[in-house]
């Protein structure tokens, strides 16, 4: 049975400098650790794996330059399921939280759920090569997945990487692989962003969307919230909530816009509404690593645990 995710960290590997996540760099998302990095209870449900770069520059979703070329589609399922990578690291740093945990016996497996993004297929192509791509995709994770053996991993699905769509270019190809993809007993998951066209979005048959407020990369105001809000509402969406160590083209610091984001979600309960995405995990490490920035850390683990308080904000 394909389990429903709840809590789900956005995790980045890629060609990027200092984006590949090592065992111990996984650890303070599988569980809550303290300040001195000691698991204390376990944290994340569900780790949905991405990228953006190719080793070349290219792109496995478009960024302003040339899209990923097939063999590079190779490289990163070698990333993620290749031996001794990401997503065994991650098995690991499960296995080895449960031995601190003391939830190690066979009784007491403890998993954590596992999306993977599937790279955008170039829109130049013709529909069916484009699916017979991401078939083939499929097709070869799945086998990886299989062949690996994961002991504390719960695969279920795929996160189809482009955060907007056009019904010329996607409007034919989305909901075949979503077709595919639950052919195969997995769901399709996606995450717009807040200017997409979401009407609809389950009839392209994706299990779930979680909505961008995209206020921490938007000269928007507090009124951004409150929109995202209605929009949540009426087309039935979760919400992805940004809180990464950045802005762009927001006035307000990253840390006043990451304490926005947990008024937001407290005042409207996005906390509670599952599954709620949480971006960026790599740099929610550095927050639990860091004595100056490990409050924003603590406030992500309550924020998931359903402890923050909005007296809790007050001052910061």
């Amino acid at each position: 049975m394909l389990s429903i995710p709840k809590n789900v960290v956005l995790v980045y590997s890629d060609a990027r400098e200092n984006t590949r996540v090592s065992t111990d760099g996984f650890v303070p998302l599988v569980a809550e650790v303290d300040s001195a990095g000691t698991p204390i209870s376990w944290f994340f449900d569900t780790f949905l794996m991405t990228g953006l770069v190719t080793p070349s520059g290219r792109g496995f979703i478009h960024h302003g330059g040339e899209l990923a070329l097939r063999e590079e589609w190779d490289w990163f399922i070698d990333r993620m399921l290749g031996n001794g990578e990401q997503i065994k690291w991650l098995n690991d740093a499960v296995v080895n939280t449960a031995k601190v945990l003391k939830t190690s016996n066979t009784a007491d497996i403890h998993r954590v759920n596992v999306i993977l993004a599937i790279p955008y297929p170039a829109s130049s192509g013709s529909c069916d090569n484009r699916l017979n791509l991401v078939k083939w995709y499929v097709d070869e994770t799945l086998k990886r997945v299989q062949s690996a053996g994961f002991t504390n991993i719960n695969f279920i699905g795929y996160y189809w990487i482009a955060e907007s769509w056009r019904k010329e270019a996607d409007g034919l190809i989305i909901p075949e692989v979503a077709k595919y993809v639950e052919s195969k007993g997995y769901g399709l998951f996606w995450v717009p962003y807040s200017g997409a066209v979401v009407d609809g979005w389950k009839s392209l048959g994706f299990r779930n969307a979680m909505l961008q407020p995209n206020f921490a990369f938007r000269d928007v105001g507090l009124e951004r919230f409150d929109e995202i809000e209605a929009l949540r509402q009426n087309h039935g969406l979760t919400i992805e909530l940004e809180l990464a160590s950045y802005t762009r083209g927001q006035k307000m610091d990253w840390k006043h816009s990451f304490i926005e984001y947990c008024k937001a979600a407290l005042r409207y309960g996005w906390n509670t509404k599952y599954p709620v995405g949480y971006y960026v995990g790599n740099t929610f490490v550095t927050y639990a690593k860091d004595k100056e920035l490990f409050m924003y850390y603590r406030l992500i683990t309550k924020l998931v645990n359903g402890t923050l308080r909005l007296t809790d904000l007050d001052n910061l």
